[in-house]
């Protein structure tokens, strides 16, 4: 069977939609919420001047690339966990996580460190000055909210590696909702407070992620369903074995989420090279976009757990049908985002901005976000499956590959050669991701058909 006859074979699928749905849900409510926190930001940031737009933009294509850094290293402990959630093996999940404490408190002093100093280059990244100094207070703000959001993903990639996904959702709903008000209170200067503009954006998401990363630590020391996993935890218990692991995992995965980021980040300033109205649109359109995206990822989270569940099970079978499920389910609600994008693209801009120039470039973004959705569900999905079975060295590098290299090369040309300016960016993001796609997608399968070999062995 080819790699696209088992991927819309969809009969046999229905049970595999009916468990990867329960478990990606509150994983897609999660990462939505994060997101629509972003689009307060960008809806009451933008409605001060489209130059308070770009500098919230800029703060953001800085400020993500250490994030996601630093979060892919955190994502290495999901598929590990998973494995043994499979296994029943209590003792090596706790061991895991315990380990991977030490391990992510090295990596988030070493990327905050790096977010702070990046601090100090912001001025020298292209940028219109007026954008930079409307930046800069907010940016190290921002950068300190690093700390306490990976304390967060840490004790959110231990839950979700034994399968319970509800709660972060929790945890992030309700910090999520905090950070809205915050947001209106402190940008405005409501309640007594002094408008604080851009810079009240940035405080109010810092106290946000300071309370998650609270509501994180709490619920998971205080619930009995972890505790005969924290009975593992021991002084000295901390091995380089269980740390060997968790690097050979989490580097590549850091490497290829950070290498995806870097690239739209190096994409976003390339467009404020142009001005800071193109820059605006991107923000705009990349708003949208991430929120989308944010689902297609919390679909990918859930694939990541259930294919590393059913292979923990030995169920082979059950990791090649888990897999190609949750590509229909991604490429499904890809597929209406990207129809809404296209015939609501002269409308979506006047939620963030009153500005004509900003509107018109954004409305023509929407067009080719509208296509590239495809690839970017797909892709994230396909690297999730192959998260799942421990696959991450290669994938990484395919990531560098379309990203980096195609992405890049493509974006710049048909920008300032071809002159398309912020489109011809755009372009870019679609024979990058395109490539990423198809490549990731033909891997699980020749993975997946490996492991049922297995079987008649």
């Amino acid at each position: 069977m080819t790699t696209f006859a088992a991927m819309f074979s969809l009969k046999e699928y229905i049970p595999y939609y009916k468990r990867n749905l329960k478990v990606a849900i509150p994983v897609v409510i999660s990462h939505a919420g994060q997101t629509t926190v972003m689009l307060a930001d960008n809806i009451m940031v933008g409605h001060l001047g489209a130059m308070e737009l770009a500098a919230i933009s800029f703060i953001g294509v800085v400020y993500m690339v250490g994030m996601i850094f630093g979060m892919g290293f955190t994502l290495g402990l999901t598929p590990l966990v998973g494995v043994a959630y499979g296994e029943k093996n209590h003792e090596k999940i706790g061991r895991l996580f315990q380990n991977s404490l030490l391990m992510n408190l090295v990596s988030t002093i070493f990327f905050a460190s790096i977010l702070l100093i990046a601090g100090s280059f912001l001025d020298r990244m292209g940028q219109e000055p007026i954008v930079v100094d409307i930046a800069r207070p907010a940016y190290y703000i921002i950068a300190w909210s690093f700390i306490p959001q990976m304390i967060f993903f840490s004790g959110r990639q231990f839950a979700e590696g034994i399968g319970n996904t509800k709660i972060a959702m929790y945890v992030t709903i309700t910090c999520n909702l905090l950070n809205i008000f915050l947001n209106y209170v402190m940008i405005y200067g409501k309640l007594g407070f002094p408008a604080w503009g851009l810079t009240g954006a940035a405080t109010a998401t810092l106290i946000s992620r300071i309370c998650m990363a609270i509501g994180m630590i709490f619920v998971i020391f205080r619930l009995d369903i972890f505790n005969r996993y924290f009975k593992f935890f021991k002084t000295g218990g901390f091995s380089w074995k269980y740390i060997k692991q968790l690097i050979s995992i989490g580097a590549p995965i850091s490497i290829q989420t950070g290498t995806e980021v870097l690239t739209f980040s190096l994409c976003g300033i390339m467009i404020g090279w142009i001005n800071g109205i193109s820059l605006a649109a991107n923000q705009v359109t990349q708003t949208m976009v991430s929120l989308t995206f944010m689902i297609a990822l919390g679909v990918a989270s859930a694939t990541t757990i259930r294919v590393s569940h059913q292979l923990g099970e030995k169920n082979y079978v059950g990791v090649r049908k888990a897999g190609f499920a949750s590509m229909h389910l991604g490429l499904g609600f890809m597929s209406i985002s990207a129809l809404c994008f296209i015939l609501f693209r002269n409308y979506i801009p006047y939620i963030f901005t009153s500005d004509p120039e900003v509107i018109a470039i954004s409305s023509q973004l929407f067009i080719i976000a509208g296509i590239f959705q495809l690839f970017d569900g797909l892709q994230a999905v396909s690297m999730a499956a192959l998260r799942g079975i421990a696959d991450a060295k290669i994938p990484s590098i395919i990531s560098f590959i379309s990203y980096m290299i195609v992405c890049l090369s493509i974006g710049y040309c048909l920008a300032f050669i071809v002159e398309l300016g912020a489109v011809g960016v755009w372009l870019g993001y679609i024979a990058g991701l395109g490539l990423a796609a198809i490549w990731l997608s033909l891997r699980f399968n020749k993975k997946s058909k490996n492991l049922l070999k297995k079987i008649s062995i």
